[in-house]
């Protein structure tokens, strides 16, 4: 049983896979509903139907855990759950973007506001 958890990390590899696949296979299907060609249109369209399913979700985890994170500063885990919005008052912008993978481009992979974030800026 501890081999599936520990294994687990391959998971994102598999959902990036699928990820990909299934995007491709959208818009090859727009390709050949349209004559083939995929205009500018279809482009905007494919981009417009994913960020309305990843967006409401992902805007109200980060912008709840936001605001009651640091009121929240007492319990066992406190120091660890502290960091997980690091800097977000500088870099909120970003994640509302779907930009926090990449803004700001000089801290750790494991700091800063929000950075366990990054499989769904990758998947949009």
């Amino acid at each position: 049983m501890f081999t599936i958890i520990c294994s687990s990390n391959q998971a994102s590899d598999v959902f990036f896979a699928i990820s990909g696949f299934l995007g491709v296979y959208k818009c090859i299907q727009i390709y050949e509903a349209n004559g083939g060609k995929l205009t500018v249109k279809d482009t905007f369209k494919i981009y417009l139907r994913k960020f309305l399913r990843l967006a409401p979700i992902t805007y109200y985890i980060f912008f709840c855990g936001w605001m009651f994170m640091s009121r929240f500063k007492t319990g066992p885990v406190w120091m660890n759950t502290r960091s997980l919005y690091d800097k977000c008052d500088q870099y909120w912008w970003a994640h509302v973007l779907f930009i926090g993978n990449f803004v700001p481009s000089d801290t750790e992979l494991t700091s800063g506001c929000y950075f366990w974030s990054w499989a769904i800026y990758c998947d949009f």
